[in-house]
């Protein structure tokens, strides 16, 4: 579950209505691919965009409307806001699925009896 308690950047926070999101959440995802160590900031910053995003469009609609408002499957979406909002559990990570690897696996140590 995200709890949303992250404060986005200046440079996220600039962004408030949902077409200067998009562009953003798109830039920040084209230049964290490729990248290892300096892609898993971005990705970060594409998720507290990508959060921002999800309160104007609104919960309801979010799912449907993400991917193809962005362009990206809602799955690779849900993994960038996962980052956003556990970045102190994950930010010495050196890639995006070290990170999500790590996260799944909290999770399930957290569900074990």
């Amino acid at each position: 579950m995200l709890l949303e308690n992250s404060k986005p950047p200046a440079s996220v926070r600039e962004a408030t209505d949902v077409k200067s999101l998009v562009k953003k959440i798109k830039d920040l995802v084209k230049e964290a691919q490729g990248c290892e160590r300096e892609g898993l900031t971005k990705y970060r910053l594409a998720g507290q965009a990508l959060l921002m995003l999800r309160k104007q469009v609104g919960k309801n609609d979010w799912r449907e409307q993400a991917p193809t408002l962005i362009g990206i499957s809602y799955s690779q979406l849900w993994k960038y806001m996962r980052v956003a909002d556990n970045w102190e559990d994950v930010r010495d990570c050196i890639s995006l699925s070290k990170a999500i690897s790590r996260l799944n696996k909290m999770e399930e140590d957290r569900d074990q009896p």
